[in-house]
């Protein structure tokens, strides 16, 4: 997958939007090419802290369809931000950029009293964020019999070991035999009542794989958002080919590459 392999179409500037917002970057900010975003968290500007993974983000960058890219950091590396785009304007998610990035950016971590993140040890790794909005691209000859909508009142088993507390509000699309659930794609953000961009996830138990259970839920999962007015988002890392394959094939296009450098505490 190039990675300047980028669609043009509905689902960028909506998908766009909602990131953007989430960095507490401006709309009338988006027409820049390049943007950089100072965090700033209070009385604490040191650290960016994320909880969800209980781990300390000091730089983060994102690259759109478009060509417009994103950093955010900490007060204390805008300027390292800046002067690293500058070198690796071209080629921002090649392994020359990431051997850059890791080596200065540990040295720097160390008088914050935090380490890298044993997760960036493998650093060519970035997060491809795919976005599907029409519901012309859906690829209904996917979906299968077995699938069906759930929600967490279901007396059927979920043996996905994903998505295994149910969302009381939340629907749910899996395969079923019997009364196990052997696949399922869920959403990772709520409520659905609002439209916004809605990320979802899956999961196929290892003995139920390569039957098209998961293309099938993803189908109708988005059917299903896209029919109640949301953009869907599927999110996975730039090695995982099978991954990847499950959302070109789903009928999503490449919207952005996203790369996060994670601190831990010492």
């Amino acid at each position: 997958m190039s990675e300047n392999n980028f669609p043009n179409d509905g689902a960028v500037t909506k998908i766009k939007s909602e990131i953007l917002n989430a960095y507490h970057v401006l709309d009338d900010l988006t027409e820049s090419k390049v943007i950089f975003n100072e965090i700033d968290i209070g009385n604490d500007k040191e650290r960016m802290y994320y909880s969800l993974s209980d781990a300390y983000v000091p730089l983060k960058y994102i690259q759109f369809a478009d060509g417009e890219v994103v950093f955010s950091a900490i007060s204390d590396y805008i300027d390292f931000a800046r002067d690293y785009y500058h070198r690796f304007a071209d080629k921002l998610f090649g392994e020359e950029a990431f051997d850059y990035l890791f080596d200065c950016l540990t040295d720097k971590v160390e008088r914050f009293n935090l380490t890298p993140y044993l997760g960036n040890q493998a650093k060519e790794k970035y997060l491809s964020i795919f976005g599907l909005g029409e519901e012309v691209n859906i690829p209904f000859s996917n979906i299968q019999d077995s699938t069906i909508p759930f929600k967490s009142d279901t007396a059927n088993t979920n043996i996905t070991h994903s998505y295994e507390e149910l969302a009381p509000d939340n629907v749910y699309y899996g395969t079923v035999f019997g009364n196990q659930i052997v696949s399922i794609v869920g959403c990772n953000n709520a409520p659905l009542q609002s439209p916004t961009v809605v990320d979802i996830g899956l999961e196929t138990h290892e003995d139920y794989r390569q039957r098209g259970y998961a293309l099938s839920n993803v189908a109708a999962m988005s059917n299903y958002l896209i029919s109640n007015g949301h953009v869907v988002k599927y999110c996975c890392n730039n090695k995982n080919t099978n991954s990847i394959k499950t959302a070109m094939s789903s009928g999503f296009k490449l919207v952005a590459n996203e790369k996060t450098f994670w601190c831990v505490n010492s």
